[in-house]
């Protein structure tokens, strides 16, 4: 009896100690994500090192963070793997896009200033039960661009002004419609000869007005973009100046002219209540720029304390430097010739270096050197003419070493979601050193049409690669 209780007890050990090892053998095979490598065009060697993280997800409830080091035989990969019984979404980063302005005609208002007369008078020629359109001249209705506005800083959030009302004569310092108005007083700029709008109204049977719509021609149009940088205290801006024929907008009108301008601002959150943290009044133009260089970008340093101004002059695209203390530009550098058209143009800021990036075309790395000052490293074409690598994605992220950079990015679907897949290419300066293209086990299970149907990249930051 003893003997076969003794039997029973070790059986029972070994079968909990056999079911133990199982399920640790299962959930190691199913915790680690294997990548396999397909090498499109390169030297190998040039990427050993590099380390590519992963994050991804499958309902938001499995999530896989792996790291892929490039090694000289296959891929290095190390998973940490979480369960969660609930569904757990990522906090958006706060980012803060300080003054963003528009003269795009959205709002199809009657009350709207200037292009409202004519949507009334359409309005009262449309019998009931109808529609009509008209295409006019917006400089008849219009003697300046009307200017959306909104602004985002710590503390201050304002939406486009179409939806805060503009028609008060004397609004309160620290409203939204104050800064609005302030901002429409300052940026005048008249509206070109030749520019015309379409628009319609659509009535019901009782002869009341069911919607107006605003669009397009064919016409010369101008579309104000504008980009910012948010520091402690100040936003600095600037916008563009052509239209879509290439002709160039009268800036005269702005107090100090066309360049970079300044908006201070403080954290409108008090025990109050909220309040608008737009220094408005003290809004001035700091740095001029000539209306006829085209303007692409603004960007800031890493120690914020230099803006980056990037423009195209004669052909050139341009990096200026400027001080933020004094205002004054620090170094000037020609970086590649312009293409007579491009097809989107970004930049990539990294830990002491950037790219700017043509994205089928052309990229260019400039660092720090040991003095603080920007210098051009190398230019290379993203595309050496037989790889697959069509063209580099906003959403691809670099690292730089002194000599090589890389750059990682999913893959997609036709349907243009990311799968979990990746490529790496690495350039120097003789070019695209190296292309592969990196398959991960997660996506073996990928089946089509809806796209929640698999396991995809979470929602922010999804990617990174770090040289070793």
């Amino acid at each position: 009896m003893r003997k076969s209780l003794v039997l029973t007890l070790l059986l029972l050990a070994a079968s909990i100690g056999c079911i133990s090892f199982a399920r640790n053998t299962v959930n190691r095979a199913r915790d680690q994500v294997m990548f396999t490598e397909n090498v499109i065009c390169g030297d190998k060697a040039v990427a050993e090192g590099l380390k590519v993280r992963c994050d991804a997800h499958y309902n938001h409830r499995l999530f896989w963070s792996t790291t892929c080091t490039i090694a000289a035989a296959d891929p290095l990969c190390d998973t940490e793997y979480n369960f969660s019984w609930r569904q757990l979404r990522q906090t958006p980063p706060e980012i803060h896009s300080g003054v963003i302005m528009r003269t795009v005609l959205q709002h199809a208002d009657e009350h709207y200033p200037g292009i409202g007369a004519a949507l009334r008078k359409l309005a009262d020629e449309t019998p009931a039960g109808q529609e009509n359109a008209r295409v006019i001249r917006l400089k008849d209705y219009c003697a300046y661009y009307p200017l959306d506005v909104s602004l985002s800083f710590p503390g201050t959030r304002m939406a486009w002004s179409g939806s805060v009302s503009i028609d008060i004569n004397d609004p309160e310092p620290g409203t939204d419609a104050y800064v609005i108005l302030r901002f429409q007083e300052f940026f005048r700029i008249p509206v070109i000869e030749d520019e015309l709008v379409m628009i319609a109204v659509t009535k019901d049977a009782d002869d009341r007005v069911k919607s107006y719509r605003l669009g397009s021609t064919n016409s010369d149009s101008f579309r104000m973009r504008s980009e910012s940088i948010v520091i402690d205290g100040a936003c600095y801006f600037t916008f563009n100046t052509r239209t879509s024929d290439g002709d160039i907008v009268d800036t005269s009108l702005i107090p100090g002219g066309y360049g970079i301008y300044c908006l201070p601002c403080f954290d409108g959150r008090t025990e109050h209540g909220r309040i608008n943290g737009a220094k408005v009044d003290e809004l001035s133009m700091v740095y001029p720029l000539d209306p006829a260089v085209e303007f692409l970008d603004l960007g800031l340093s890493l120690d914020k304390a230099r803006l980056l101004l990037h423009t195209v002059e004669n052909g050139k695209y341009v990096l200026t430097v400027i001080d933020i203390a004094t205002m004054t530009a620090l170094q000037r550098i020609e970086v590649f010739d312009w293409p007579e058209r491009d097809q989107g143009w970004w930049v990539y800021e990294g830990d002491g270096f950037f790219t700017a990036v043509l994205p089928d075309q052309r990229l260019a790395v400039l660092a720090l050197d040991d003095e603080g000052l920007y210098e051009l490293r190398f230019t290379a074409e993203v595309r050496n003419g037989e790889d697959p690598l069509g063209a580099l994605r906003p959403e691809a992220v670099m690292d730089y070493d002194g000599r090589r950079l890389a750059v990682a990015g999913f893959l997609q679907r036709k349907s243009g979601h990311p799968t979990c897949d990746f490529y790496l290419a690495v350039y120097d300066e003789s070019g695209l050193a190296y292309y592969a293209e990196y398959l991960s086990s997660l996506s073996r299970g990928d089946e089509p049409g809806w796209h929640r149907g698999f396991c995809e990249p979470v929602d922010y930051h999804p990617i990174g690669v770090t040289w070793d």
